[in-house]
């Protein structure tokens, strides 16, 4: 009985009795090889080995291939980043800057007269 090297994945593994071939799964298009060949060839030219091969279906008729069909909706992310939520917040922010903004302006206001009689103290000479 013949023990075959074949070749998965690009690299050559073996020896192989034929039962253990049919653990491997073998396709038609592996190559395969004993010492009774002189090159490598594809496991479906081998006779002794028509009942290892694991068969697979043949390619799709052309006829049958449907082509891909893509859909795509165009969303207006404007209207999903501001919701009546986000409006809201960004409302009460504004809110506490003005106020923020009020009261730093007062208390200059108010600070400003001060200001001046210190320069102007510091401006006098005894």
């Amino acid at each position: 009985m013949d023990k075959y090297y074949i070749v998965i994945e690009g690299s050559q593994q073996g020896l192989f009795s034929i039962d253990e071939l049919k653990e491997n799964k073998i396709s038609p298009s592996t190559l395969v090889w004993t010492e009774t060949m002189e090159n490598w060839i594809e496991a479906k030219n081998v006779e002794q080995l028509s009942s290892v091969i694991e068969k697979s279906p043949p390619p799709i008729p052309q006829s049958q291939i449907k082509p891909l069909e893509v859909k795509a909706e165009f969303i207006n992310k404007k209207e999903e980043l501001i919701t009546p939520a986000t409006k809201v917040s960004i409302a009460k922010e504004i809110k506490v800057n003005f106020k923020f903004l009020l009261y730093a302006l007062i208390i200059a206001l108010i600070s400003y007269p001060f200001s001046l009689q210190f320069t102007m103290a510091s401006q006098i000479r005894f």
